[in-house]
């Protein structure tokens, strides 16, 4: 269900990604008018999987609700965090920096698995709170990065 959610980001970097290919001049618009499309769609996508996931778990079976209806709405959560992510990797890809985008992804899947593993003996709940603190540093580090490259794209520009 987390999966069938991340599709919105996914498509927006795309979408992000490829404006700025036909129009590099525009991309500090291209990227608010993104970060505006990724969030009108993602935060009531992500409401819905809230409010409804359990729901949607129990064609699994009550214990699979009982177990994975706030992991789930936890992940959800997390989901708008590693959106940013996503939007700070297709940043890092128009400005040609494979370098930190290589090093940005290692340090988001670290980021998560280490402490989800350091927590796994808690159960899935903890593990999606491990979850959402690794989306939430990797978010706080690329709204910096992507900060100091829109500046630097609109000093390239004057």
């Amino acid at each position: 269900i987390i999966t069938v959610l991340n599709v919105i980001p996914g498509s927006t970097a795309q979408s992000f990604f490829a404006e700025v290919s036909h129009d590099e001049a525009g991309l500090v618009d291209h990227f608010k008018k993104a970060v505006k499309h990724l969030f009108s769609f993602l935060v009531p996508a992500a409401v819905i999987i809230w409010i409804l996931g359990g729901y949607v778990l129990h064609f699994f079976g009550k214990d699979y609700a009982a177990a994975g209806t706030w992991p789930l709405s936890i992940l959800a959560l997390a989901s708008l965090f590693s959106a940013a992510n996503y939007l700070g990797d297709t940043l890092l890809n128009i400005k040609k920096r494979s370098g930190m985008y290589l090093f940005m992804n290692a340090f988001n899947a670290l980021a998560v698995v280490i402490p989800a593993y350091i927590v796994a003996p808690h159960g899935l709940v903890a593990i999606a709170w491990a979850c959402v603190c690794g989306q939430v540093v990797t978010a706080v580090i690329y709204l910096i990065m992507n900060w100091q490259l829109i500046i630097e794209t609109k000093k390239a520009r004057v």
